[in-house]
């Protein structure tokens, strides 16, 4: 059937309903792909968030701690078994704590070593074997304490850096 132009009405109003269903099936496809982004999006900055907001929040328990060493005494002739009395001061013993990561050195040698539990009042911290990670003895002079919250793989270091000397 062809119109006043001499067009086939039927093949044109066809061929003019594909056009128009392409459109539609493109906005759709366009629509769609948005929220798969958006939703991918939503998904990896929400985990970045919440793993953020775990350390901030476990910082914040480290503010009211005061625990330091107050006394270092290290016996043998090596490997030297170390002793460390740990001091934890007035309101601060209210806030459970993970550990005490505890660095020993005499300059030229250092061991780091960690002691998983809380730390209540006045505390004694036997480490025995106190070597470098390679194995030679070293007699350490310092002793550096570092507070944790959490435990295994879950541990948040506290800022702060609690040190004691031997002299």
């Amino acid at each position: 059937m062809n119109n006043k132009r001499g067009i086939n009405s039927s093949c044109f109003s066809s061929r003019m309903k594909k056009r128009g269903i392409s459109g539609i099936v493109m906005a759709v496809i366009m629509i769609a792909l948005v929220l798969i982004a958006a939703g991918i999006f939503w998904v990896v900055i929400g985990n970045l968030l919440d793993k953020k907001a775990d350390d901030i929040a476990a910082a914040d328990k480290c503010l009211g701690i005061d625990l330091k060493p107050t006394n270092m005494v290290c016996v043998g002739t090596g490997p030297y078994d170390c002793t460390v009395n740990l001091e934890r001061g007035g309101l601060s013993t209210s806030e459970n704590i993970g550990g005490v990561s505890l660095t020993f050195s005499n300059g030229t040698s250092s061991n780091e070593t960690s002691k998983d539990g809380n730390i209540v009042a006045n505390t004694a911290i036997l480490v025995e074997d106190v070597q470098t990670s390679t194995g030679v003895d070293f007699k350490p002079n310092n002793v550096v304490v570092k507070i944790y919250m959490g435990t295994g793989n879950d541990k948040v270091y506290c800022t702060q850096i609690n040190q004691y000397t031997v002299v």
